[in-house]
């Protein structure tokens, strides 16, 4: 489908579709009506205008911001089928048949029927993305403009994910020097690919997410892959939080990659896969050694995914790092209770001014401090085989007087080891 879309000179993209099988010519058998909150007797009492502006597409109480066809165009069942995705981003012109009206989308203008005005573009089109100089902007394209909306996307048929943008994956593996593709990765680029964010994870518990990923109803991708696992907030290496642009170097591959594949489940090596793995050598630590460790959410649920993480040793400052779990942790702050054989698995490292200041690291400053950050990996019933849970970074949040930040030093303490992730 992806050459009929890039080779296609227009494409009619039916925006009210729930799926391929519905129809659009059809009209409506009643009139819509729409009943509006305006009393004029209060009016003439009071200094505040009521002004609405009706168009064809809406109607807005505040007409400095409105745009007629953007109802039509965001607010749509299309927007939100995976299948589709593919179909407007590899389309070079596109039709839209919307409630309101004819919309015309290309590289160069958005045009509405009845409104008559050229806007900017919808949105980037797969050239638009491919024009990015250098691997790390096309990596970083990939992430931002397919990997993270594409999440948002519905499937009837769940294990269609990975071959729903098989064509926008093949487009991007050309551009990138023909980089292997694993199962919505990159080769090249795992030190920056495995570091996905959820957004809201859907499981309650570590339970919940460990039992769907060692027995899942139906296999999609790897526990490393974001391919299946929910709607992705961002990735960490977009992020201030981890790779500040107020660092003086880039984050460092703290591991080897021994190995990472993914098995096709047909021909189609950028299509559905059966089975993965990811095999490291690095240093590796527990979540919760033992002595004190404790909790801070950075949201005020009761069960959030992102926070502080605190470990509290004898003699010690307490060491502080954020975690981005899975799964929902049900806790308050303080009062988690971590589960002992969940381990840290290191990935790399950033480097930062310990003074959180923009100072490059000189013969009169402290050194750059070196932070590690990584994986959140269970056990699973086979030796030295691991899912992924979550990641972990440096902390997020302002140190306390008796806090310190996680080292890098930390983890070449222990000792390296070959760990195989599923």
């Amino acid at each position: 489908m992806d050459r009929i879309y890039a080779s296609s000179h227009v494409t009619i993209c039916v925006l009210t579709s729930k799926s391929c099988q519905d129809g659009f010519l059809a009209r409506p058998g009643h009139p819509r009506r729409i009943r509006l909150p305006f009393d004029p007797t209060a009016a003439a009492n009071t200094s505040d205008e009521e002004v609405y502006e009706l168009g064809h597409g809406a109607i807005y109480d505040d007409p400095a911001i409105s745009r007629w066809n953007e109802s039509d165009l965001e607010y749509n069942v299309w927007n939100t089928r995976g299948w589709t995705f593919q179909e407007k981003l590899m389309s070079t012109r596109r039709v839209y048949f919307g409630n309101s009206g004819l919309h015309f989308s290309c590289s160069n203008r958005l045009s509405s029927e009845y409104s008559g005005v050229e806007q900017e573009p919808q949105s980037l089109m797969l050239h638009n993305i491919l024009s990015f100089r250098g691997p790390t902007s096309l990596y970083q394209a990939w992430y931002t403009h397919v990997a993270v909306p594409y999440s948002t996307r519905k499937l009837t048929c769940t294990p269609d994910t990975l071959p729903a943008i098989s064509g926008l994956a093949r487009h991007f593996a050309r551009a990138a020097s023909d980089d292997q593709y694993v199962a919505g990765l990159w080769r090249r680029d795992l030190l920056h690919g495995l570091l996905w964010v959820l957004y809201h994870p859907p499981h309650n518990s570590l339970t919940d997410l460990v039992e769907s990923i060692v027995h899942p109803p139906v296999y999609i991708a790897p526990s490393w892959s974001w391919a299946g696992k929910g709607r992705l907030s961002f990735f960490l290496q977009g992020r201030r939080d981890l790779l500040s642009r107020r660092t003086t170097q880039r984050a460092q591959l703290e591991c080897e990659v021994l190995e990472v594949h993914a098995t096709p489940r047909g021909y189609d090596e950028f299509g559905a896969v059966c089975q993965g793995s990811l095999t490291l050598e690095t240093h590796v630590c527990p979540l919760a050694p033992p002595g004190r460790y404790g909790w801070e959410p950075q949201r005020a649920d009761t069960n959030t995914d992102i926070g502080d993480y605190h470990w509290e040793r004898p003699g010690q400052h307490i060491q502080t790092f954020s975690c981005y779990l899975d799964w929902k942790q049900a806790t308050t702050a303080g009062t988690a209770v971590w589960p002992r054989d969940v381990i840290m698995a290191l990935v790399g490292s950033v480097k930062r001014d310990p003074s959180d200041g923009s100072t490059i690291n000189s013969s009169s400053s402290p050194p750059m401090l070196a932070e590690p950050f990584g994986l959140l990996l269970h056990p699973t019933p086979v030796a030295d085989h691991y899912i992924r849970v979550g990641l972990f970074g440096p902390t997020v949040g302002q140190l306390k007087e008796d806090q310190e930040r996680l080292r890098l030093q930390d983890f070449m303490n222990h000792t390296k080891q070959a760990i195989i992730i599923i």
